[in-house]
């Protein structure tokens, strides 16, 4: 009776009282149940992360925060104090000091033994730490500042033993770093798998610390998983493997390339010098576009489709990988095959590449690159007719640069393309790139190379990169880690 006696306005205020209340009692209530047992508490109770041979990459670790609390005497701060702070905390400014402040000092990994000041605090908490610190920075990713990226987001679900030979990816992180040092570029990346798909090493330049934790990096993708790009002459290997496999050239076959080669309004033309006429092995070798343009003459019919039986136009899209969108045309114009064969056209991910090749070499179409040890995928088998006379193509081109021990081959094609952004080209700034086939005692390794944006001549632009996989090779051959028995 008294409710209904209320004017209007006061059960309106009654009413949004009881519905606050029962909000804020249905909010805790749902945080418990439905949140709580899926969210861990802290760092201590996230899953370490281990490379193919059992070694840590990742793990909670507790770490001691330095604080200094300053009164309202500012000169009353002891001389053994600002000692204390120069000897363990050189990088923080004791002139910036004011009155009233807590200022954090640092953080370690250790407790401190030297005898601590008295207005010097110690918090204790959990964190996450990267034993190689910028070796695997953006492979495994940071969990800070809410951001999570890397292998680091799946740390909260299980053990991850990663597929990861952290011997491969110290030598690729070496090379990689007197690469970017030498030849300056916007950014290098690399990564090497085996047969089964497993990455072996994945590295990208410019990293971070990920111990540093005052820092948080800006830059948290991964251009091998992540960046779209044309690969440039890679692609004439695909191009001409497809014309062989499905039987439209062979690698003898002559192609008259002395006329002029348009496509469309476009002239095309070649980098280095050729006779009037061409094989098609001179043209890979030569890398020649018009050779590649009168081949697509040939192959056009085939060469969409191709493209696709290897995955080339395919999004990897599973638990540890995800990649963009790929630039890529379904229904594609005679123009735009044409531009398909030597690399134009149509953009890719380094992974793809890679992906692409491995299948060539092995017949298994692998479903997608693995990053964690698993059982692979087979989605498909493919196999191409006298891909061994391809093979050997490439080997020939590796051998004029490359000495190797006996039971070691490489293979090996570079490329350089423009950049391309969401189908638009970028007028002077050029991607280089580096596919390499290692052999060694009948197992095969596949790694590929990528430079952006090097401030070099764009014509030059993949000698660079290809002196930057030269360094890894060699210092991989000398450390004998691919001819281990269990590195399959």
């Amino acid at each position: 009776m008294l409710y209904r006696n209320r004017n209007i306005k006061e059960n309106i205020v009654f009413s949004s009282i009881i519905l606050f209340y029962f909000f804020i009692f249905m909010s805790i209530i749902f945080n418990k149940i439905i949140f709580k047992p899926f969210i861990k508490k802290n760092f201590q109770e996230l899953y370490t992360i281990y490379d193919r041979n059992n070694n840590i990459l990742c793990e909670t670790k507790i770490v001691y925060d330095y604080y200094l609390n300053v009164g309202k005497n500012i000169p009353s701060i002891k001389s053994s104090t600002k000692f204390f702070i120069k000897k363990h905390f050189p990088k923080f400014s004791i002139s910036s000091i004011k009155s009233n402040k807590v200022y954090l000092l640092g953080s370690s990994l250790y407790k401190l033994s030297s005898k601590i000041p008295k207005n010097i605090s110690i918090k204790k908490r959990f964190s996450r730490y990267h034993p190689y610190g910028k070796v695997t920075s953006t492979l495994l990713g940071i969990r800070r500042n809410n951001i999570i990226f890397g292998l680091e987001k799946f740390t909260d679900k299980e053990k991850i033993i990663s597929s990861i030979d952290i011997r491969i990816q110290n030598i690729l992180y070496k090379a990689l770093m007197k690469g970017y040092k030498q030849f300056p570029c916007e950014a290098v990346h690399a990564i090497i798998e085996n047969e089964k798909g497993e990455v072996l090493a994945i590295v990208s330049l410019p990293n971070f610390d990920p111990n540093d934790l005052n820092k948080t990096p800006k830059n948290t993708s991964n251009k091998i998983f992540q960046g779209v790009y044309e690969m440039g002459s890679i692609i004439k290997v695909f191009a001409i493997m497809g014309g062989v496999h499905y039987n439209l050239i062979k690698i003898n076959d002559i192609f008259d390339i002395s006329k002029t080669v348009k496509i469309g309004n476009f002239i095309i033309t070649d980098a280095n010098r050729m006779n009037n006429t061409a094989t098609v092995k001179e043209i890979l070798m030569k890398s020649s576009n018009k050779g590649m343009v009168l081949i697509a003459e040939v192959i056009y019919n085939i060469l969409p489709d191709f493209y696709k039986s290897l995955l080339l136009h395919k999004r990897i899209n599973n638990k540890y990988i995800k990649t963009p969108p790929i630039f890529f045309s379904n229904n594609p114009s005679l123009a735009l095959i044409k531009s398909y064969c030597f690399g134009y056209g149509f953009a890719t991910t380094p992974l793809n590449i890679l992906r692409a090749m491995r299948c060539i070499c092995t017949n298994n179409l692998i479903d997608s690159s693995i990053i964690k040890i698993d059982k692979p995928v087979i989605q498909d088998k493919i196999k191409i007719h006298d891909k061994e006379k391809v093979l050997k193509i490439m080997e020939n081109i590796a051998n004029q640069y490359i000495k190797t021990p006996y039971n070691i081959k490489v293979m090996f094609k570079t490329g350089t393309a423009r950049q391309n952004i969401n189908g638009k080209y970028i007028k002077n700034v050029v991607n280089t790139f580096f596919i390499v086939i290692l052999e060694v005692n009948n197992k095969k390794f596949f790694l590929f190379f990528m430079m952006e944006k090097p401030t070099n001549m764009p014509n030059t632009g993949f000698f660079n990169i290809k002196k930057v996989g030269e360094d890894f090779i060699n210092l991989l051959i000398k450390s004998k880690i691919l001819e281990e028995k269990n590195n399959k």
